[in-house]
């Protein structure tokens, strides 16, 4: 897991009160034709390729109403975003999608949380999409870092937070409260503050929106 998110996830735990969540959801799979370049984009020209679509799509489940910060883990780079303002038993999901007949080859995969949709990074892929996935445990707490999924070179790790810690912003941006927050190193203020959405590289932060 990305250093940054594990000292975000120290200092939470310090501040934020501990709630049990539940995490329970189930895999799909499907496929579907599409464009084979991206130029070809509503021209109805061919040529079509299959494309295969694994989705794991779940909820977490808490007694208080949860929104929370989703980040999508690299050897170069973590992405992450914020969720849609506290709901009860938001949405969680996993994707993998890769082009049928090239297996074991590449594919990407993708996440999101409540509304809330990370990059999609590519990585190696086996012949079994589902398999080349790993799941994490079906039960975290509030303010914890909670690895989701995992493939090979790619984490989806999310931290969730109850209601009562956050407070809801113009556009529905939302932020950890400033009284949980005030005693928080300045780096991490800075990253997972007042912006909707980041990206930070090994070492040291990317732009932040």
């Amino acid at each position: 897991m990305h250093a940054l998110i594990e000292r975000f996830s120290s200092e939470l735990a310090s501040v934020v009160p501990t709630e049990a969540i539940a995490l329970a959801g189930v895999w799909s799979t499907s496929t579907r034709k599409t464009y084979e370049h991206p130029m070809q984009v509503g021209s109805g020209a061919r040529p079509f390729v299959e494309v295969l679509d694994a989705r794991w799509r779940g909820t977490l489940t808490c007694a208080s109403p949860l929104a929370g910060f989703a980040f999508m883990v690299t050897a170069r780079e973590l992405f992450w975003v914020k969720s849609l303002p506290a709901a009860m038993n938001p949405a969680v999901e996993v994707s993998i999608h890769a082009r049928a007949g090239y297996l074991p080859g590449r594919a990407s995969f993708a996440a999101s949380l409540h509304g809330a949709t990370l990059p999609s990074v590519p990585f190696a892929c086996t012949e079994d999409l589902i398999a080349g996935c790993t799941l994490g445990a079906t039960a975290t707490v509030t303010g914890r870092a909670h690895l989701v999924a995992e493939v090979n070179g790619a984490a989806f790790v999310v931290i969730a937070l109850q209601r009562s810690a956050l407070k809801v912003g113009r556009n529905r941006l939302w932020r950890i409260r400033e009284e949980l927050t005030s005693s928080f190193p300045a780096d991490l203020r800075q990253y997972f503050g007042r912006g909707r959405t980041g990206v930070l590289g090994s070492n040291e932060a990317g732009a932040v929106d």
